[in-house]
């Protein structure tokens, strides 16, 4: 039903972002198919429209919950430098 629905440009980017987002490809693949059995789609749905979906499920799976598969923060923890004096003086008899 999908290939009634979506034109060849935005079935080639749904099948791109399957080879590296499955669960991403699946939503989407789920919203249209909810649309397109609602009557919501009224013409085949192109690659700029099918990017809006995408952007409104990523912004949807953001609002709040933390998502894992959002974007995410990355915190360096540097390793305390030692001052040469006192690292002797541990060895000192």
């Amino acid at each position: 039903m999908l290939s009634t629905v979506l034109d060849h440009e935005a079935r080639e980017r749904l099948s791109r972002i399957n080879l590296v987002k499955p669960e991403k490809a699946r939503a989407i693949q789920d919203l249209i198919l909810r649309m397109a059995q609602s009557g919501q789609v009224r013409q085949r749905i192109t690659e700029p429209q099918l990017i809006g979906l995408l952007e409104q499920i990523e912004s949807q799976g953001r609002g709040g919950s933390g998502s894992a598969s959002g974007p995410g923060k990355i915190t360096f923890t540097r390793k305390k430098q030692v001052d040469e004096s006192e690292e002797d003086s541990d060895f000192d008899i």
